[in-house]
């Protein structure tokens, strides 16, 4: 599914709004505005079947992946390879497993999505580790569902806090 660039102006007010409700809810602002106007089409469904159940089946992954990840750093297991972490834990999870497989579209060890561990840093707030020349520390994986991912120095415990959604 191709995405579309869309600009708009909003009220100031408008977007500080959405801005704070994206914040309580451990996601990037344009993220939650996306969500906000994808489920209102599905909610109006009037988009096919198919598009609708990619956008939740990329939702459930996504969401469960992030939640996981908090639920590691409020628990004090936090490490520079959270991501690899989360992927391991939900791998462990059937249902979650097979929506995965379902996401990537191929079997669960083909590689190529980055998506996911970008969702997992702004839901954890994630800050990566930097080389001298200012790009993200990554490391390379093999025998994983997913083949590279970056490591993180700390994450934000308030991004993080049990609000009961997460």
């Amino acid at each position: 599914m191709n995405d579309v660039k869309l600009s708009v102006s909003v009220a100031s007010p408008v977007y500080v709004s959405l801005e704070k409700m994206a914040t309580e809810v451990g996601q990037d602002t344009r993220d939650y505005i996306q969500r906000l106007l994808t489920q209102h089409v599905l909610n109006k469904n009037t988009i096919d079947d198919d598009a609708a159940e990619r956008l939740q089946l990329t939702w459930r992954v996504i969401d469960k992946c992030v939640c996981v990840a908090r639920k590691i750093c409020r628990d004090g297991r936090f490490n520079e390879h959270i991501t690899l972490d989360v992927f391991r834990q939900c791998a462990d999870d059937c249902s979650w497993k097979e929506d995965y497989t379902r996401y990537i579209k191929g079997g669960v060890y083909k590689h190529g999505n980055s998506v996911i561990g970008a969702k997992i840093c702004t839901g954890i707030g994630g800050v990566s580790m930097k080389y001298s020349n200012g790009n993200s520390k990554r490391k390379s994986v093999s025998g994983e569902i997913i083949d590279s991912y970056t490591l993180y120095e700390s994450f934000d415990p308030e991004a993080v806090r049990d609000s009961g959604s997460s």
